[in-house]
């Protein structure tokens, strides 16, 4: 049975948490952590200066996340940095076959065509967040997402023994961590 005090304890640090991410890092990320080239900037250094390396797939969907977040516990204006993710997810990240590659580099203007299912896992989870916060990509979100699930299937398959065959072609997995 939970008691009365252990309640209290944790609705106290609740409360601390969320002033925390509402008034110090959803402030920094939102300044620091957007990239005026598109998408999210993935590592900052002690000296609070960006470091600029290729922009993964996982990264991007999981700021789409934190911004869905913030807007979901009452921080206003993210819905342009969820736009600002789903934005550089769709032209940067998405390959021919309906797939999300694993990373873009704006530097050398390359992409990591590599495709894995980790990467397919977070977005879908990011375009559901899309869908539900930016009725401009609603369409769009859910439509791609029906297609990552096809490729899914198509490319990786529905079991444990094709997912791990799969892990021989030029498509990647990983099949204990994912599905």
């Amino acid at each position: 049975m939970i008691k009365e005090n252990e309640i209290l304890k944790f609705n106290k640090n609740k409360s601390l948490l969320i002033d925390i991410f509402s008034n110090q890092i959803i402030p920094f990320w939102s300044k620091k952590g957007v990239d005026e080239f598109g998408g999210f900037i993935e590592e900052i250094d002690i000296n609070k200066k960006k470091i600029i390396l290729a922009k993964r797939t996982r990264v991007t969907c999981r700021q789409i996340y934190v911004f869905q977040f913030a807007k979901k516990i009452g921080i206003k204006n993210c819905d342009h940095l969820i736009k600002h993710g789903a934005d550089f997810l769709f032209d940067k990240l998405l390959n021919e076959m309906d797939m999300f590659i694993y990373s873009y580099s704006e530097i050398e203007n390359t992409s990591n065509l590599n495709c894995y299912l980790y990467e397919q896992a977070f977005a879908l989870l990011a375009m559901a967040y899309i869908y539900k916060n930016l009725p401009i990509y609603a369409s769009k979100s859910i439509n791609q997402a029906e297609k990552v699930i096809k490729s899914i299937i198509n490319n990786w398959g529905i079991d444990l023994r094709t997912i791990q065959d799969a892990g021989q072609k030029i498509i990647y997995s990983d099949p204990y961590m994912h599905l």
